[in-house]
């Protein structure tokens, strides 16, 4: 080994100095990756929303055929609590727990003048479903549902279903055919369920209300459907992971 003796103590401190400085810069980029820049903004910004959806729905139906018909009769709700989370740029909705409550439903069935009154309270069950939640224009929508149930119940006149009640629906996306084939019966009101994006991010409980009117646009004389439509909807924002016990 040779050793220039003209080159002394200060020589080797620059040449360390150099070394840590290339290391630095090999490091310092890895350190500010957008991996890791983005794993830290989540960590800071881990939101999810708490969300109660209630449906109260009051309505009527009949269908007469001659001397043999039934008429119905109802009100119920509709209770859904569940969250949002964010998921690239879209928002899923994850049902934790769903309650029905009948405050009546009644069933008149007729035949050759006789009328025989039936209470239905404790057999109907009308269940909801969020289908998705989709975006258009800075705006969110809930694509709801309440899923159609079949009448009259068993009977000794009727001894099959003969037609499908038409429960609410909110509003889709312009290419879901059935709904809107329902949007043509609304004769008040707005069944588009929507937030604004922005709102959602603010620290203050958001509550809106929704309401329409329904009527079966059928061509057929001997049916008729028809109800009203109440939403409301709760959200809440959140921090930190959410699980089924803290909503």
């Amino acid at each position: 080994m040779i050793i220039n003796s003209n080159k002394g103590p200060q020589y080797f401190n620059t040449s360390v100095k150099r070394a840590l400085l290339f290391l630095l810069l090999l490091i310092f980029p890895l350190a500010l990756s957008p991996y890791n820049i983005a794993q830290e903004e989540d960590s800071a910004q881990l939101y999810w929303w708490r969300v109660t959806i209630k449906i109260t729905v009051s309505g009527d139906y009949s269908y007469n055929n001659d001397k043999t018909g039934f008429q119905g009769d109802y009100d119920f709700s509709v209770s859904i609590v569940g969250s949002i989370h964010q998921d690239e740029g879209d928002y899923i909705f994850v049902e934790v727990w769903q309650e029905t409550d009948i405050d009546k439903w009644n069933e008149t069935f007729t035949n050759d003048g006789n009328i025989n009154l039936t209470d239905l309270k404790k057999i109907y069950k009308p269940e909801a479903l969020v289908n998705y939640i989709f975006i258009q224009r800075g705006k969110l929508f809930f694509d709801l549902d309440i899923k159609e149930i079949r009448v009259p119940h068993k009977s000794s006149l009727f001894p099959e279903s003969i037609k499908k009640l038409q429960n609410p629906l909110s509003s889709g996306e312009s290419f879901t055919s059935y709904k809107t084939r329902y949007a043509r019966g609304i004769v008040s009101g707005s069944n588009k369920l929507e937030l604004t994006q922005s709102e959602i991010f603010s620290n203050r409980e958001i509550k809106h209300d929704y309401s329409w009117k329904w009527e079966q646009n059928d061509t057929n004389p001997l049916w008729q459907n028809r109800h009203q439509v109440t939403v409301e909807i709760k959200v809440n924002r959140e921090s930190g992971a959410s699980t089924s016990n803290s909503i």
